[in-house]
C-alpha cells in the first residue's frame, strides 16, 4: 500500500500538469469513492461531499463561522441543495451567509438553529 500526502500529490500534479490553470485548487482524500451498481463512479456524491467541503470552507475561514451544520443533496433545479444550519449566537450573520452563497450556482437555505 503507497502513502501519499496531499502536498505529495499536489507537487506531481504541478509538476506533470503543464498550464498552470489546470492544477487543482483542492485535493481532498477520501476513503472510498462512491459506485453505483454496475460498478461506476457515482458523481452526485462526489459533487455533493465537495459543494459541503467548499461551503464549511466559505463559513470559516471568510465568515469566521466554524460550528455550521451544513448538508448537501443532489436535486433541485439547480442540481444541488444546500441546507446550513447555524447556531443561534450566529443569528446576526444569516444576510452575510445567504450573501456568500449567492456566489454559487447551487441552491441554499440559510436556517438558525
Amino acid at each position: 500500500k503507497a502513502e501519499f500526502s496531499v502536498e505529495d500529490l499536489m507537487a506531481h500534479a504541478q509538476a506533470t500538469i503543464d498550464e498552470r490553470p489546470a492544477w487543482p485548487k483542492i485535493i481532498q482524500v477520501i476513503e472510498a469513492i462512491p459506485l453505483t451498481s454496475v460498478g461506476k463512479i457515482f458523481k452526485p456524491s462526489l459533487r455533493c461531499d465537495a459543494a459541503k467541503l467548499v461551503v464549511s470552507r466559505v463559513l470559516e475561514d471568510e465568515l469566521g463561522v466554524a460550528d455550521a451544520e451544513v448538508d448537501v443533496v443532489a436535486g433541485g433545479p439547480r442540481g444541488l441543495c444546500v441546507s446550513v444550519t447555524l447556531g443561534s449566537q450566529h443569528r446576526s450573520s444569516v444576510t452575510s451567509v445567504e450573501k456568500a452563497l449567492e456566489a454559487f450556482l447551487f441552491e441554499a437555505q440559510v436556517d438558525v438553529a
